[in-house]
């Protein structure tokens, strides 16, 4: 059985955010190194469901609301992030910038890439 790492990334670093803990902290809470902490939140490692259920003891949530949080703070990230006003790059910075992000993003997150790429070439 497989598991979207990402989302549940998303959520151990929305919860994260929700209590104001540097990522040291968070470490700190569940065992973990900081570094291993920072792959977890970026979708690149996973955990075990025992301790996944550890955390949702720890944050007081169910498993439903603990994968919404995710969800939702890729959300308002996405759409703040477009909101935002553009930096200046130029465009060879850009593209080198742009490659090496794509080397690092996880299968869902290379589709919803994709198709945000599709929808703003339509605008």
């Amino acid at each position: 059985m497989r598991y979207d790492l990402t989302l549940i990334g998303q959520a151990f670093r929305a919860e994260r955010s929700k209590r104001s803990f540097k990522i040291e902290k968070a470490a700190e809470i569940f065992d973990f190194s900081a570094s291993y902490m920072g792959l977890l939140e970026r979708g690149k490692r996973g955990v075990s469901v025992k301790f996944l259920f550890t955390a949702l003891n720890y944050y007081d949530m169910s498993l439903d609301d603990f994968l919404t949080s995710g969800r939702q703070y890729k959300e308002e990230l996405l759409s703040s992030s477009l909101n935002e006003p553009l930096t200046e790059y130029d465009p060879i910075t850009a593209y080198n910038e742009l490659l090496d992000e794509i080397e690092t993003i996880s299968d869902n997150e290379a589709i919803q890439l994709l198709q945000l790429l599709k929808r703003l070439r339509e605008e």
